[in-house]
């Protein structure tokens, strides 16, 4: 495994860079139309307030991904609070200090009230360097490690401090019934779920970067890593059908599995295995009903890529981004979660026989083909868009998550 060209990712074509500008316009005017043809259609899932949902949904979503990279160069006042100090050294106090486990016990807590469901931890080592991104995929300016005491965005590269050699990698869970709309291909309720969520992890990234500096130490954000891959090493879930984590309790509904490299001391945490990618061999759930067929139907995953465009060095199915980024981009808003909604360890938390199953299939996959003919006999999966404008709202609040249910 090599260092990863980032910029190979969202450009279909096959050099680095070459055109991408172009095609971005072009899907963001084929978009608007898409858009405007859709609404005028009035079709279910594909009305004005429809689409006011994912609009709304999008706010605080920055399209800028790196301003949470050199967050501590900004100028711009990131803590509003009167008499407030940026870090405990302008104060003349000293650094926060605990050991690793001390450490990651603490970030467990913070992070779980800033809104992680899940937070886990590893130190950079050389195999897990290679995991860093060569170059971004915005403009080709490479990721290089200097002595540096805060990351920086420079004319010719991005700067990541050499004592940044910890890695805390936390996950935002989309709202499950919101994605389980996404099977309605004409509709955007579906890509509302994946909106919202990347809303809440730019949120998250700015409250995560301020409280590891008022401790003393500092962050790089903006995920200049594969967050799926430090996902699985961290011990958060395995890598599925769809290329992307499934966890063991919310299944694929994660958004994305947020990184940040940060200089203070935390431990490194194993991978998990519980029948996640056993299931997936004969499940195949995600690629049939794939409305771009971007998911591989092969029963065995393979060290082989669809194109430049995977990165490579690991033993998976990959995904084909040249069919997929122009479906998500051209016809669907930019946000088709259709896979994730799908996915059968996707699941509501009220439907405890997915405990059950999801047990047996960490012992055994000899059930697998079982639980997935049993997964489409239920219609899990299948929401109407009229189901989510006419579902019951429980006026119960979580106070210890902040979060209505």
């Amino acid at each position: 495994m090599k260092r990863y060209d980032k910029r190979l990712q969202f450009n279909p074509s096959k050099e680095p860079g070459n055109g991408y500008a172009t095609l971005a316009a072009q899907w963001a005017a084929e978009q608007r139309q898409d858009m405007i043809t859709r609404v005028q259609s009035n079709k279910d899932g594909a009305t004005l307030k429809d689409l006011g949902v994912v609009l709304a949904s999008s706010y605080g979503w920055i399209h800028d991904a790196y301003s949470y990279f050199d967050f501590y160069t900004k100028t711009s006042p990131r803590v509003i609070l009167p008499g407030a100090f940026s870090t405990p050294q302008e104060a003349g106090l000293p650094k926060y200090q605990g050991s690793p486990e001390e450490n990651a016990k603490m970030i467990r807590a913070a992070f779980h009230y800033f809104g992680a469901a899940h937070v886990s931890f590893q130190e950079l080592d050389d195999n897990r360097l290679k995991m860093i991104f060569a170059n971004d995929e915005a403009n080709g300016k490479p990721y290089v490690f200097e002595d540096a005491e805060v990351p920086s965005v420079e004319k010719d590269r991005y700067v990541i401090p050499k004592s940044y050699k910890y890695v805390i990698s936390y996950l935002v869970v989309q709202n499950m019934f919101t994605n389980k709309t996404g099977e309605s291909w004409d509709g955007y309720l579906g890509g509302a779920a994946v909106a919202k969520a990347y809303s809440e992890l730019n949120f998250m990234q700015g409250r995560v970067l301020t409280f590891l500096r008022a401790l003393g130490y500092g962050g790089a954000g903006s995920n200049p890593g594969h967050v799926n891959g430090f996902a699985v090493l961290g011990g958060q879930g395995e890598l599925g059908r769809a290329n992307l984590l499934i966890h063991p309790v919310y299944g694929m509904v994660g958004r994305v599995p947020n990184m940040v490299l940060t200089d203070l001391p935390v431990p490194t945490e194993s991978p998990i295995e519980f029948g996640a990618m056993r299931f997936c061999k004969t499940c195949k759930k995600c690629a049939e009903l794939c409305p771009s067929n971007s998911i591989s139907l092969e029963t065995e995953p393979s060290w082989e890529t669809t194109g430049p465009w995977n990165a490579g060095g690991v033993k998976t199915w990959y995904a084909d981004w040249k069919t997929c980024l122009p479906y998500r981009n051209m016809r669907y808003a930019g946000l088709c979660g259709n896979c994730q909604g799908v996915c059968v360890f996707s699941k509501f938390d009220e439907a405890n026989i997915h405990n059950i199953i999801k047990g047996t299939v960490a012992a055994t996959g000899i059930f697998s083909g079982f639980f997935r003919n049993m997964d489409d006999a239920f219609g899990y999966g299948n929401l109407s868009n009229e189901d989510w404008w006419n579902r019951e709202i429980p006026n119960k609040y979580d106070a210890t998550n902040g979060r209505w249910w």
